[in-house]
């Protein structure tokens, strides 16, 4: 073999090697009337919400408002990333049914965690709050 067919492997398995770890990752989280958020984490990162309406609510008036689609910085995401990381690693706050005021949060990306968590805990709060913050809601 010659010296720049194997320099040339050897870059090409880099980039198979980077290709395969850059895997994107999405976050999404439901408030406890059923409000969506997505968060992905590709070279812009975006946060995505997508209300209730309406028709879609058990009590058929509450509505979510209008949908926000929104770029959000780096330092953003790192902290919003954060807070899906201790909601999602927090046992003691996973619940077994979604019930009315909890909140559902997922990770898909290199692996992949779903959860319900309890209405009342501190990590669901501080999530809902920052994502409502980043869409220029205040809840």
């Amino acid at each position: 073999m010659h010296l720049t067919s194997g320099i040339w492997l050897f870059c090409l398995g880099l980039v198979a090697a980077t290709h395969i770890s850059a895997e994107p990752t999405t976050y999404q989280y439901l408030d406890g009337n059923g409000n969506r958020f997505l968060i992905t984490g590709e070279s812009k990162k975006t946060i995505q919400y997508i209300p209730v309406t309406a028709e879609q609510s058990s009590s058929g008036t509450y509505s979510g408002g209008d949908p926000v689609t929104k770029i959000i910085n780096e330092r953003e995401y790192s902290v919003l990333v954060d807070y899906f990381h201790r909601a999602l690693d927090r046992k003691k706050i996973r619940i077994q049914n979604r019930i009315k005021g909890s909140g559902f949060v997922s990770v898909e990306g290199k692996q992949k965690q779903a959860y319900v968590l309890d209405g009342s805990s501190v990590e669901k709060k501080e999530l809902e709050s920052y994502l409502f913050f980043l869409i220029g809601r205040i809840q």
